[in-house]
């Protein structure tokens, strides 16, 4: 009996009216914060009063073929038309600046994490992040005489 008890602490309950089912692995939505099981954990399935259609589209430029930013006031056909009246020049969203570009001259490379040498405080790329692959202040001076 006491184990019985202790294998329906588990889990939950689905907080659906209807379901109730105990599940062991629940969902929380993530609009209402309540638990479901795997059946009722989509907030269409469990009619989250919480949860609302948002228009999720992505203004693009039929001409320049280049991403427009968007309001939430305005409608997308008219943005798309104010962006092609300007010669295709307002509302459009920049590129995404890159970020950890090598610190060797000669290198175009940016990584995606960022990389400190120990010795110098210069944030290579991960093909010269060794002392001896960015020619690092730190490294001894060899003489050939």
């Amino acid at each position: 009996m006491a184990e019985e008890a202790d294998l329906l602490s588990i889990g939950k309950h689905c907080n659906l009216a209807s379901c109730k089912r105990l599940d062991f692995l629940p969902f929380q939505c993530s609009h209402c914060k309540d638990v479901f099981c795997l059946e009722h954990r989509s907030p269409e399935e469990h009619q989250c009063s919480h949860f609302s259609l948002t228009d999720v589209r992505v203004p693009v430029c039929p001409i320049c073929n280049q991403i427009i930013n968007k309001s939430k006031d305005e409608d997308i056909n008219r943005q798309v038309e104010r962006h092609i009246l300007s010669g295709c020049k307002s509302l459009v969203i920049g590129k995404p600046k890159k970020s950890n570009k090598c610190s060797l001259k000669s290198c175009r490379q940016h990584g995606l994490m960022p990389f400190v040498c120990q010795e110098c405080n210069k944030n290579p790329c991960i093909r010269h992040r060794h002392t001896e692959d960015h020619l690092c202040a730190a490294l001894p001076v060899i003489s050939c005489a």
